[in-house]
């Protein structure tokens, strides 16, 4: 599994797609097959690929609130066609990764200002959102992906 990993090359496609983070006052802090992780003063941003699912995500945080939001639901708030126009990013093969990267590192440049700059109201706001706010059909009993309120 391990082998299989490297040979996707994520560390290095997410680098290459986060790396515009460093001249906005991040540095390069952990680094794996499946995370890159960059941190400022005050905040982290971290692209990583899934162990199951293969997805391609990115989280934020506050490193003093020891906080992890998710980029898609944020994206999903702020600008939802942006979020869709992303597709899947399942990906299992080193082009899909770099694609997904690439994608998701965009949409970060050009929709998370507030994120990178650690805005407080926003991250605040953000601690509140749920996937189900967007996909209230997950809260439904009759749904195959439905989880009781107690273990969600």
């Amino acid at each position: 599994m391990t082998q299989e990993r490297r040979q996707l090359r994520f560390k290095e496609s997410a680098q290459r797609a986060l790396d515009f983070l460093l001249d906005r006052g991040f540095e390069l802090v952990e680094f794996s097959i499946r995370n890159v992780r960059y941190e400022s003063e005050h905040v982290y941003i971290e692209m990583f690929h899934g162990f199951r699912d293969y997805e391609v995500s990115i989280t934020f945080g506050r490193l003093a609130a020891n906080e992890t939001i998710y980029f898609s639901a944020f994206l999903e708030l702020a600008n939802p066609a942006r979020e869709k126009s992303l597709g899947s990013r399942i990906a299992d093969t080193h082009e899909a990764i770099a694609k997904a990267a690439d994608g998701l590192a965009k949409a970060l440049q050009s929709e998370g200002e507030l994120i990178i700059t650690g805005n407080d109201e926003l991250y605040d706001l953000m601690k509140q959102v749920r996937f189900w706010h967007f996909h209230p059909e997950y809260l439904r009993e009759d749904h195959p992906d439905y989880r009781p309120k107690d273990q969600r």
